[in-house]
């Protein structure tokens, strides 16, 4: 405010320069032409700064409930500018603080406002302030948001594996006597079958009572359906499961997704078959998979699995063979090749089921002796892996480390892309903490100047009307030298010297003033020439920051190299290690060097803000006052004169005393706008504070979250990236398990059969020797 009011000053002490030059002797006689030029003037420009002044205040004297109407509705749309832009970041700032305005909450646009920031907050992956935003949402009737709110909590739960308070927000809707939509319950379906926090009994019921709502000509129908059948075949009842699966085949596919749903439908049908010993009937569901499907495979697989149940060993090895080699890079195609050696090995086809086994051990046995390895080279694998890919960030791809065949089985690359995105999340989290306790320590800092810097709309009221103040004491002053100019000859030697005083003491002040910006564009181009020099001290502080990250990033590269190459190096291990204790130390000093440039960008941006804010000092106050005071003065002397004048001059002098109370009315009624200006600034200062305050408050909370998340969070990368290639290495042992035991299998198998032919030769020796000795007493009986 201060910065206004000195500009105010500097400007109408600018336009009274003129009153202070040296007081000219007694008048020798009276220009009346140009008394009456000056007068026509005056009076013309009185009329159109009592018009300004009119506009002026009719404008920004609104009550103040009316201005934070305005305000928030001006705000709102802003938001829902961004928000339709999908600059989710900007719709959340300006809505965060908005929903909490009772000015705001009263509004028609309320609900509009709450679903805008929590799907902002959304889309911004900020899932926990989200969720609670939608569920305010809901708790406050919700409006035409309550499903989509609903859904998004639903949605924003599973991935934060927290339900707490969604079988509350369901039935409070069913109360409200909304009909749910279709999507609705299907999503809250899948919620109560994925629950596992009920019995078993209660949660299957509850999610086949849901799942049974969903209409049958809705876009969920079959989902719903084939939901319905897995979670029969979860309770034992295998008649309704197969019920629910067929129901689904004659309801046509009006997607892409329905069709996958059908074929899903009919190896399902396969499943419950074969598990019924139908074989044929599963081979037949099996086979309605069409070949162009992605589940075509699954289901070839499966017949071939149908056709060895029923011992038809030549059609199940045909399927096989066709898997092997339509899917020859899937992962079941190893499992296919075991089972093509199950079947030689079942036909006698012993020689064909060793090389179909040995096929898949040597294929295999290395990726799972390679990954073993790996696994296996580091003494903490889970930190290995975790400064493994924080170092390849973004960049990290899974075949650089697994071997090529084994890719197809690892999950890592989105497992650890997910891990990182937690990760990163949790890290922005804290990021966004301490930006925060910046951004509230700027705004305080900006609060406490006292300005009206961060009300736009009161610092252009206050502009305004401070421009038509300086005018009106730009007319006064010309109409007090047009008034001097009509008493300088009947002014005594005394009052002669009194005026002359009077206007000595102004003079004085006029030339401390002169220092001064006199008008708004010089107060602008000050504070220009200060931003461009603190500036150019900004630009070096990037510099210098730039240069420390690049040599810290420099460090970790040098260390993780010599790391990678430890074992291939011909130094000593002591030089080693003194090598490194270098760079540790200077990690440190670029470490210094980084927070020195950060302090640096700090100290810049908090000197712009105070730039910003324009406080000029309380000496200009103290100037403006005195000044004020030798007006007053100057003017009470001259009205004791009133009475002196000639007649042929009272006209003049008439027609000066009223654009002089037209003026000074006007005057007032500016400075008392000025005034409330600042009153309502010092209100709503008062009411950011608090908001301010509250947003701290809820800063900390989130901070302490943060740390204990940020704690849980440790070598999580690491951790998810061992857990992946573990399970790599399980599918493998598992392959090479399965050849292993079918080589056991066929040598079994060779004794088996060598056994039933020693067992075969052995009978028929012995049924030849009692032929022999049948023959031996025939021949004996004969001879006797």
């Amino acid at each position: 405010m201060r910065r206004e009011r000195a500009a105010r000053l500097a400007a109408a002490l600018g336009a009274t320069a003129a009153l202070l030059l040296v007081l000219p002797g007694v008048a020798r006689g009276l220009d009346r032409k140009k008394i009456e030029r000056e007068l026509l003037e005056l009076e013309k420009l009185s009329t159109e700064l009592n018009g300004r002044s009119d506009i002026v205040i009719a404008q920004y004297s609104r009550s103040p409930a009316a201005d934070r109407l305005g305000d928030v509705e001006n705000r709102f749309s802003e938001a829902e500018l961004h928000f339709l832009l999908e600059n989710y970041n900007a719709a959340a700032v300006f809505l965060f603080d908005l929903v909490d305005q009772p000015a705001f909450q009263a509004s028609r646009h309320y609900h509009d406002g709450l679903y805008y920031l929590a799907e902002s907050l959304y889309q911004q992956s900020s899932y926990f302030p989200a969720r609670a935003t939608f569920a305010r949402l809901l708790s406050e009737g919700g409006g035409r948001y309550s499903q989509d709110a609903l859904l998004r909590i639903i949605e924003v739960s599973g991935k934060l594996d927290d339900y707490t308070g969604i079988d509350e927000h369901v039935e409070a809707l069913r109360a409200s006597g909304a009909t749910l939509r279709p999507q609705v319950l299907y999503v809250y379906g899948k919620f109560l079958a994925g629950r596992s926090d009920l019995p078993d009994r209660d949660r299957l019921a509850r999610a086949l009572t849901v799942f049974a709502e969903v209409p049958a000509d809705s876009p969920f129908d079959l989902q719903a359906r084939y939901f319905m059948g897995a979670l029969y075949v979860q309770a034992g009842d295998l008649d309704s499961a197969q019920q629910a699966f067929e129901s689904i085949l004659p309801r046509p596919a009006k997607s892409e997704r329905q069709r996958d749903v059908k074929e899903l439908a009919w190896i399902a049908l396969g499943r419950l078959h074969y598990e019924r010993g139908d074989v044929d009937a599963a081979i037949d569901a099996y086979q309605r998979v069409e070949r162009s499907s992605v589940h075509f495979y699954r289901s070839l697989y499966e017949v071939a699995w149908a056709y060895v149940k029923k011992e038809d060993y030549q059609n199940a090895l045909r399927a096989a063979e066709i898997l092997m080699v339509g899917a020859s890079d899937s992962p079941l195609a190893p499992e296919a090749q075991i089972l093509i050696g199950n079947l030689y090995s079942r036909r006698k086809r012993y020689e064909q089921a060793l090389e179909t086994y040995n096929g898949v051990i040597n294929t295999y046995a290395p990726i799972r002796d390679e990954i073993d390895a790996l696994l296996s080279l580091h003494d903490d694998p889970v930190t290995y892996f975790n400064e493994l890919i924080q170092e390849e960030g973004e960049s990290f791809a899974v075949e650089s480390i697994l071997p090529p065949v084994a890719v197809k089985w690892a999950s890592t690359e989105t497992d650890v892309k997910q891990a990182m995105a937690i990760v990163s999340d949790v890290e922005q989290g804290d990021r966004d903490v301490v930006e925060g306790r910046k951004i509230a320590s700027r705004i305080i800092a900006s609060l406490e100047e006292r300005t009206l810097e961060p009300f736009p709309a009161l610092q252009e009221g206050n502009a305004r009307a401070t421009e038509v103040l300086n005018g009106t004491v730009q007319m006064l002053s010309r109409l007090a030298d047009l008034e001097r100019s009509l008493l300088s000859d009947v002014l005594e030697d005394a009052e002669r010297q009194r005026l002359s005083e009077i206007r000595e003491r102004r003079a004085r002040l006029e030339r401390q003033f002169r220092a001064l910006p006199s008008s708004q564009e010089e107060l602008e181009a000050r504070d220009t020439l200060w931003v461009e020099s603190i500036g150019r001290v900004e630009r070096k502080a990037y510099r210098e920051k730039l240069a420390a990250t690049s040599l810290n990033a420099q460090i970790v590269a040098i260390r993780k190299w010599i790391d990678d190459t430890r074992d291939r190096r011909t130094e000593s291990a002591e030089e080693i290690e003194a090598f490194l204790r270098r760079l540790d130390r200077e990690k440190e000093v670029a470490d210094a060097l980084e927070d020195e440039a950060d302090d640096r960008l700090t100290e810049a941006l908090r000197l712009k803000d105070e730039i910003k804010s324009g406080a000029a000092s309380v000496a200009e106050d103290l100037l403006r006052n005195e000044y004020q005071a030798a007006l007053a003065t100057e003017a009470g002397l001259m009205d004791s004169l009133r009475s002196r004048l000639p007649a042929d001059r009272k006209d003049y002098h008439a027609r000066i005393l009223s654009m002089r109370a037209t003026g000074e009315g006007n005057l007032s009624e500016l400075q008392g706008l000025l005034a409330t200006i600042d009153e309502r600034a010092e209100k709503r200062r008062l009411d950011i504070r608090r908001q301010v305050d509250i947003e701290l408050e809820r800063l900390e909370g989130y901070g302490r979250q943060v740390s204990e998340v940020m704690g849980d969070t440790k070598n999580l990368v690491g951790r998810i990236a061992l857990n992946s290639f573990r399970r790599v290495q399980d599918a493998f042992y598992s392959l090479i398990l399965k050849a292993d035991v079918g080589i056991i299998d066929v040598a079994w198998g060779r004794k088996a059969d060598k056994s039933k032919e020693i067992q075969r030769l052995a009978q028929e020796k012995d049924r030849q020797i009692r032929l022999l000795d049948q023959e031996f007493k025939e021949v004996l009986e004969e001879a006797e």
